[in-house]
C-alpha cells in the first residue's frame, strides 16, 4: 500500500482529487452527516482502486 501511495505523490492531479475526498469524507462525518460520509467514502475506495490498477496496469 505504502508504494502505491508514493505513486500518487507523482501524480499531482490525483493527489488533489484525494486531498479533496479526505476533506469531504472528514466535514461530513464532522457535521453528523454519517451516512453521507460512509457513502463518499465508498466512492473515493472506489476511485483508489481505479488509481491502483492504472498504476499496476491491471484492468478489470
Amino acid at each position: 500500500m505504502s508504494i502505491l501511495a508514493y505513486q500518487y505523490e507523482n501524480h499531482k492531479e490525483k493527489q488533489r482529487v484525494i486531498v479533496g475526498e479526505h476533506k469531504e469524507i472528514f466535514h461530513l462525518f464532522r457535521d453528523g452527516k454519517h451516512e453521507a460520509a460512509a457513502s463518499l467514502m465508498k466512492e473515493h475506495l472506489l476511485h483508489s482502486l481505479v488509481y491502483a490498477e492504472e498504476i499496476l496496469g491491471c484492468t478489470r
